[in-house]
């Protein structure tokens, strides 16, 4: 558990640099937490969505309550922290490519199985050419359609002695309309909305309490970590600056 929770030689990092260290994925959902609550003087854009795509994992934060939007259901399990982050390490588009794969498979999406053949074998390969631009763009669309899945809450109606009742397990994203994307393959895909829609609601997935709809956004530049980093000492520039480089990129 040691070797988890702790990034190897940090701890001697702190020794030397005398001041605030940090994992990325901590700076990226303190920046997300700012992004969404705001700083003194500075608003923020309210409750949001951040999935960040890579190599080895997509981690998906969810700043937002959560709470049912439809009255009458229950919710079942402890409590959802407000600031969430979910880590899947088996949907990277390069070292985990065998689960994408196979998850292209059992959803009957078409991927090119020569491609992500030379992509497993080359894990820092770009894609070169539209062949290659195309299987990267459905592997990530595949690993934020997965790792959200895994992330939101879902409901389903159980029946008693009362009728049905609604069960929520998980969180209430249904409501959430601003949706931000980062790492690599989100950012510089040609086609960074076709991703990003795989978070929102569809007839097959209407168990699940995704987005109906969103404004949809780009970490064009990779600075959500660092805002992040620099929110714990000045958070009100910090935000400023991220909302700043963030890039609309459409409305779903």
């Amino acid at each position: 558990m040691d070797n988890i929770v702790k990034a190897k030689g940090l701890d001697k990092a702190k020794d030397l640099v005398h001041d605030i260290i940090m994992p990325t994925p901590v700076a990226v959902l303190n920046a997300a937490t700012l992004l969404g609550n705001g700083a003194p003087g500075e608003p923020g854009l309210g409750e949001i969505i951040v999935v960040d795509v890579g190599g080895a994992t997509t981690d998906v934060y969810s700043v937002a309550q959560g709470a049912p939007r439809r009255g009458a259901a229950f919710i079942r399990g402890l409590p959802e922290p407000f600031a969430k982050r979910t880590v899947e390490g088996d949907l990277g588009v390069r070292h985990n490519i065998e689960t994408l794969v196979e998850v292209c498979r059992n959803k009957g999406v078409p991927i090119d199985e020569e491609i992500t053949a030379l992509f497993h074998a080359q894990a820092s390969r770009l894609p070169m050419n539209e062949r290659e631009i195309a299987v990267d763009t459905t592997l990530a669309r595949m690993a934020v359609h997965t790792s959200f899945e895994r992330h939101v809450g879902k409901l389903e109606i159980v029946y008693g002695s009362h009728g049905e009742t609604l069960i929520q397990t998980g969180k209430d994203l249904s409501g959430v309309t601003t949706i931000i994307g980062t790492g690599g393959p989100i950012t510089f895909s040609p086609c960074p909305d076709l991703i990003l829609k795989e978070i929102l609601a569809t007839e097959e997935s209407k168990n699940l309490l995704k987005p109906e709809a969103g404004d949809f956004y780009l970490d064009e530049n990779y600075i959500l970590y660092a805002t992040g980093l620099l929110a714990q000492s000045e958070p009100r520039k910090a935000l400023r600056i991220v909302k700043k480089y963030l890039k609309a990129v459409s409305r779903h």
